[in-house]
């Protein structure tokens, strides 16, 4: 029985430890690759959120908003319930669908080409969201400090022809 002991390759003294070192090792580099492919994919997220609801706005003005009118017939509150749309998705408004996104943020413009019967407006609505990375905003102060805190700001526009 001890004979059998001894060729046993668990057991020998020289290979304890190696896996745990190993995976102490591991375990950070696996950690960060982790963070930055969440981060990366919740800034695509974050933008391909902004660009739809820009589109949304512009298309609602476009298409609803100036059907029939002339673009100095646009009030104020057709305005509203565009920037509305670009903030929340709902013409009623409500709660930002993207954290810190506001009126402030979203601009509409119009313009016309063309004289006489061949005149055409154009709606282009723009909006700036400045993105906040998640490791900045975990736990108030973030883990890096305030100075290495990347800051970088998601930009959209849509331009449309009204019909």
């Amino acid at each position: 029985m001890n004979n059998l002991m001894k060729k046993c390759p668990v057991t020998r003294p020289k290979q304890q430890g190696i896996a745990l070192v190993e995976l102490a090792i591991a375990i950070p580099a696996m950690l960060v690759v982790m963070l930055i492919t969440a981060e990366i994919t919740r800034v695509m997220y974050q933008y391909n959120t902004l660009t739809k609801l820009v589109r949304d706005g512009s298309r609602a003005i476009s298409s609803h908003l100036l059907k029939g009118t002339s673009l100095s017939g646009l009030t104020s509150s057709d305005l509203q319930i565009a920037k509305h749309l670009v903030i929340s998705g709902k013409p009623q408004g409500g709660a930002a669908l993207l954290t810190g996104l506001s009126e402030d943020n979203v601009t509409i413009t119009m313009n016309s080409l063309g004289a006489g019967g061949t005149q055409r407006y154009y709606v282009q609505v723009s909006a700036e969201y400045d993105y906040v990375p998640i490791f900045a905003s975990i736990g108030g102060s973030g883990f890096l400090p305030e100075s290495l805190q990347p800051d970088f700001t998601l930009s959209a526009l849509s331009s449309m022809r009204a019909q």
